[in-house]
């Protein structure tokens, strides 16, 4: 084969000892083998290859059939510094994925050996991972539901009819115990009826009493970790108010206590439904950033061939040829196209900080102004009520808003474009909104994968990449609402979200 560097030639070259220990530093990053050769394409080293592989020290790339012809698109990679990927390489009944980088301080490709699964499984990973997102969101929701639920009742209980209540005199002895106190608390058969606090409990409750001494205001309630004598754990928060001296009885202190072992029990398991929510949210994160890195180089590599083509051989190609060679590079413009939103979707994540409260009609307007000519450019028109506020983050719901009156005026099919945002209050304190607009709309059988990334279901000479809805129902979910497309309109296209709805007077002026 003939390249850049002439005639491969074999031979084997004994590795310096350096380039061993990278590529055993290499072997220890996930890749189970891999192989060194040099710019004439001759094997110098292998390490961890199955012995059916081939490729061994002595012989040349271009005798294994998943490198022939590759050494020229290799020495562009030396140049350039960047990565060849190739996916799903079958050999021998095997099958893995190799990764061929250069290493210019030995001179060396070093192509690396993975097995095939792990992009299978990363693909899944990365396909399931915004399902999961949602089913954990609303799992949480659900479950925070249910805890302030019980929170809410726990303390109607405590203020109306008390679960476990004790009276105590100055001495911090028992006056009167509830029917649940005594049930839930003291050792069973054991009347405390003039008992000092701590006897008779089924615990040890050293600290509890103690707290219980003091006066101040930092002794009126707590939680105390109760471990019986069967070795059970068990949590309970407690409340004190204190009687007049004087009290009838020789009551000082009404003891209120309540079980929140459950409770705690459930908030360690959100806590870690939402470890695991984060965890997927980055792991996709690191995934869109890592695929569109790496897919940069190549895709550089084939735009930069495709105009050496059209600059050094445009005369000796055919009119077809020439078609083509410009099909090639405009796939390639749309392919970075698709990684810049890729990138710009990766890096939409959860604002830093408690959300604020923010006037819709100023994120609309400022959505506009980024959008300027084109919307002066269409002669759109919108409507929308005002003093619209909802809890959020402005710099998303900017992006959201834009993306949306951006898809509308790239689809619009009628003159002037008609645009709408109205809003109602919805259920637990959310906006239900609705944005609409008169153009083409989508196909009742496409609507389901509008918010899918790279799902371009309008007019195919439209410029765009197919991020956008996705984009915004991120941003909505992200804002703690939901959107989909109203599949009962007619006349165009709207969208439904809810947002956290906020009073206007929490706007801050100015």
């Amino acid at each position: 084969m003939q390249g850049n560097s002439g005639t491969i030639r074999s031979g084997t070259v004994a590795p310096a000892p350096d380039v061993r220990l990278l590529m055993e530093r290499l072997l220890q990053a996930q890749a189970f083998g891999l192989c060194a050769f040099g710019t004439n394409g001759v094997i110098v080293m292998r390490e961890g290859l199955p012995a059916n592989v081939g490729l061994e020290p002595g012989s040349v790339i271009d005798d294994w059939p998943a490198f022939t012809g590759l050494l020229d698109t290799l020495l562009a990679l030396q140049q350039s510094g960047g990565k060849l990927e190739l996916p799903a390489i079958g050999h021998n009944g095997l099958k893995f994925d190799i990764a061929i980088s250069w290493f210019d301080e030995f001179g060396l490709f070093i192509a690396r050996f993975f097995p095939a699964q792990a992009r299978t499984k990363l693909d899944a990973m990365a396909a399931q991972a915004p399902r999961e997102k949602r089913i954990l969101l609303e799992k949480i929701r659900r479950q925070q539901g249910e805890i302030e639920a019980r929170n809410e009742l726990m303390r109607r209980f405590i203020a109306g009819v008390p679960a476990a209540v004790a009276m105590l005199d100055e001495r911090l002895r028992y006056v009167m115990v509830s029917a649940r106190w005594q049930k839930e608390l003291v050792q069973a058969g054991v009347d405390v009826a003039g008992l000092r606090f701590g006897q008779g409990f089924a615990g040890k409750v050293k600290r509890w009493e103690a707290a219980l001494r003091r006066l101040d205001k930092a002794a009126l309630g707590g939680i105390e970790k109760i471990e019986a004598g069967d070795g059970k754990t068990q949590w309970l928060r407690w409340e004190r108010a204190d009687m007049a001296a004087t009290s009838a009885h020789g009551v000082r202190t009404l003891l209120f206590a309540e079980n929140i072992t459950e409770d705690l029990l459930q908030t360690q398991k959100l806590r870690a439904q939402g470890r695991k929510l984060a965890s997927l949210n980055d792991e996709m994160r690191r995934f869109a950033l890592a695929a569109s890195h790496d897919l940069r180089a190549p895709l550089r590599q084939i735009g930069s061939f495709a105009s050496f083509l059209q600059e050094d051989h445009a005369a000796q190609l055919e009119p077809e040829g020439q078609i083509f060679v410009g099909r090639i590079e405009a796939c390639a413009d749309r392919m970075g196209g698709m990684l810049d939103a890729l990138l710009r979707y990766a890096k939409i994540t959860p604002p830093e900080g408690a959300p604020g409260a923010v006037s819709l009609s100023k994120v609309v307007q400022a959505a506009r102004a980024n959008l300027r000519a084109e919307w002066r450019a269409s002669e759109a028109h919108m409507r929308m009520p005002r003093g619209l506020i909802v809890m959020g983050d402005a710099g998303l719901l900017t992006i959201l808003f834009q993306n949306l009156i951006d898809n509308a005026l790239k689809y619009a099919n009628a003159r002037p474009l008609q645009m709408a945002i109205s809003a109602e209050p919805g259920r637990d304190g959310m906006l239900d909104l609705s944005f609409a607009d008169n153009g083409g709309g989508i196909a009742p059988e496409k609507q389901g994968k509008a918010f899918d990334l790279f799902q371009r279901l309008g007019a195919g000479d439209v410029a765009g990449n197919g991020v956008g809805l996705a984009t915004c129902r991120k941003i909505v979910e992200l804002q703690g609402g939901q959107m989909h497309i109203d599949p009962a309109y007619q006349g165009g296209l709207r969208f439904k979200m809810t947002l956290p709805m906020a009073r206007r007077e929490n706007v801050r002026k100015g």
